[in-house]
Order: structure tokens, then C-alpha cells, then sequence
């Protein structure tokens, strides 16, 4: 009798294992990823999901380190991204992801923002790395990113400005007066409160890394501000 009870519980003990297995296997196979190329993201704490990022037909375009352009695995040129992307139509309501790497200047991500402009996209969605310490393992969480606005002319006087200047440490203003990384976004929310805007310019220099611009507004996402960014090849 003992004998039979140890089988019965040696299998059932296989079955269980099995079917955390296979339970498993199905959650992590549960989104078809696309294939891209890797880079060093930059991170973010106020970024939204965007699971459609990850769909065979999105349009992904990636900066990587040393600054190349890609349309999904296809390498190209900043006029051959332009020229493809105007040349074939896409949905109205179809976004375009930005996956840079946080280390490459922004001029660069420039390049691909000036090419999401000629193609009709006035809000890319720019991909980051947003951590979940409540992730459990082998579950495959969806893409995050943060939307912005490109927008390189249309400031007021009341407009509110953040300017990222490439010195070592970078120097950040708002509205010309100098901050701290620590405290923008508590400057950012006075800003909007007593101005009543709810939309926030930010100016780079070229140099500047991506990973700072991803901060910034990352930051205007925290008040509830609306990023747009002042390029400067539009």
C-alpha cells in the first residue's frame, strides 16, 4: 500500500511539473516578439505600456550606439529612412516606436525624429526600459515608451522650457534659470500650476545623451505635461 502511494505521488508530482512547464512556456510564448536590434535602453519610471511595439507589422526604428539607423533589422541611411517611410502608407492611427540607445547623442535620434516628421508622424513613441519588481520569471512584459510631441516652432511667452546643455555634468534650465536633475520635476509642476500649461519644450544640444532627454521627460510625464520636443532639423 505504501509502495503504490509513493508511485501515485512520484507521478502526480511529474504531472505538476510538466504543467508549470508548459504553463510556463505558453506565457513566455504568448506575443510573437518581432526581432530588432539590441541596444542599451534608456530607463524610466512614468512610461506606459505599448504592446502593439512588439506586432510583426510595427514600425520600429533604432539608434544604436554608434548612431546607424535601422527600419526593423534594415539598416539605412537617414535619407533612405525618409524616402522609405513617405513612399509607403501607413494607418492613420499607426504609431511609430524609437528605440534608441540611452548612450547615443540626441542628434542622432534627431535624425530619426526628422524622418518620423516628413512620414506624418507628429507623436513617436519613444521606447524605454521601465523595470517591474513585481515581475515574476518567464513572464514576458510588453514594451513601455514614452510619447512625445515633435514640434521645433510653435513656443509662446508663456511657453515653459527645459534646455539640456551638453557640459560635463550636463546643465539644465527652466525658462533659462538653472536646476537640478533632483528637483525638475517638482520645478516642472510649479511651472505648469502657475502658468496654467500643461505642455513643456525641451531643447537639446546635439551632444547631449539620449538617456537625458529620456529623463526630462520621463519628468513631464510624472506632472502630467505633454513632452515636445524643439528639433532642430525641422
Amino acid at each position: 500500500m505504501k509502495c503504490l502511494l509513493s508511485v501515485c505521488l512520484v507521478t502526480a508530482m511529474g504531472v505538476g511539473v510538466a504543467l508549470h512547464s508548459a504553463v510556463r512556456q505558453s506565457v513566455v510564448q504568448s506575443r510573437t516578439m518581432q526581432k530588432g536590434i539590441h541596444v542599451e535602453m534608456a530607463t524610466a519610471t512614468n512610461a506606459r505600456t505599448w504592446p502593439q511595439a512588439d506586432d510583426k507589422d510595427a514600425w520600429v526604428v533604432t539608434v544604436d550606439y554608434s548612431g546607424r539607423l535601422y527600419f526593423g533589422t534594415d539598416a539605412m541611411t537617414p535619407e533612405e529612412l525618409t524616402q522609405w517611410m513617405t513612399r509607403h502608407p501607413h494607418q492613420r492611427d499607426q504609431k511609430l516606436y524609437i528605440k534608441a540607445d540611452a548612450r547615443v547623442p540626441f542628434a542622432s535620434v534627431e535624425k530619426a525624429l526628422d524622418a518620423a516628421s516628413s512620414a506624418g508622424f507628429a507623436e513617436p513613441v519613444l521606447l524605454v526600459d521601465q523595470r517591474d519588481n513585481s515581475a515574476k520569471p518567464g513572464i514576458v512584459l510588453p514594451p513601455r515608451g514614452l510619447a512625445v510631441t515633435i514640434d521645433g516652432a510653435n513656443q509662446d511667452a508663456q511657453a515653459i522650457v527645459v534646455e539640456i546643455a551638453a557640459k560635463e555634468p550636463a546643465i539644465l534650465t527652466v525658462n533659462r534659470e538653472p536646476v537640478s536633475w533632483e528637483s525638475l520635476q517638482d520645478r516642472l509642476r510649479e511651472s505648469i500650476e502657475s502658468r496654467n500649461e500643461k505642455s513643456v519644450f525641451i531643447e537639446v544640444d546635439g551632444p547631449s545623451a539620449f538617456a537625458q532627454v529620456a529623463r526630462v521627460i520621463d519628468a513631464c510625464g510624472a506632472v502630467k505635461a505633454q513632452a515636445v520636443l524643439a528639433t532642430t532639423t525641422l
